[in-house]
């Protein structure tokens, strides 16, 4: 993609040609979530929906790492525990204890949803 722009220079240089950088993160066109109920609170600016919509989809998958890792450790046949979670995820153990711990009681049940 090329883009023409005016740089603020001395009229005596010459034209030249700038590359821009961007990082492959910028290209990944994954879908945005759809969250109705976000965008339909008008009392919020666009930035607090937008930080919402980001918060919740980091949580989604915080959440299903940690869901992947307690059956992964399952299906190893070791114990499964938070200190051994937070090593497969690189969430920290505290953080797992405190948002996660719910999960931890369905691995007992067999069932992760």
């Amino acid at each position: 993609m090329e883009i023409e722009t005016f740089a603020a220079t001395s009229k005596k240089r010459t034209l030249r040609t700038e590359c821009l950088w961007i990082s492959p993160n910028c290209l990944n066109k994954k879908s945005l979530i759809v969250a109705p109920d976000i965008e339909s609170d008008n009392s919020l600016s666009n930035r607090q929906k937008a930080a919402l919509r980001v918060h919740r989809q980091r949580r989604e998958q915080s959440e299903t790492a940690v869901k992947e890792a307690i059956y992964s450790l399952k299906r190893m046949k070791k114990k499964v525990s938070k200190v051994a979670v937070a090593r497969m995820t690189g969430i920290s153990r505290e953080h797992i204890t405190r948002y996660y711990g719910d999960l931890f009681h369905f691995s007992d049940r067999e069932t992760i949803g």
